[in-house]
């Protein structure tokens, strides 16, 4: 599974053939959930239900990049991280 941590603009310009869009939207978690802070990431549960959607489980070989250096990429591994060591580390 490879996925493309880029806005839609960038992903349309151009992305790897079969990745799936991640936008920085996608992984934050709602400032009302996060005592009013923005850009945290979702927590595992919001990934799972995220990564379910995407077909990914705790086999998937997850590939992360973006085409900048804005740490899209490190957010969505972050996000990453958590369910798949809840899904059996």
């Amino acid at each position: 599974m490879v996925l493309a941590a880029e806005n839609s603009v960038e992903y349309h310009l151009g992305h790897i053939p079969g990745s799936h869009q991640v936008d920085r939207p996608v992984i934050e978690a709602p400032a009302e959930t996060q005592n009013g802070v923005t850009a945290n990431i979702i927590d595992a549960a919001g990934f799972s239900k995220l990564a379910q959607g995407l077909g990914i489980n705790r086999n998937s070989i997850v590939i992360v990049y973006d085409t900048k250096y804005d740490q899209s990429g490190v957010r969505s591994t972050q996000a990453i991280l958590p369910f798949t060591c809840q899904a059996g580390c």
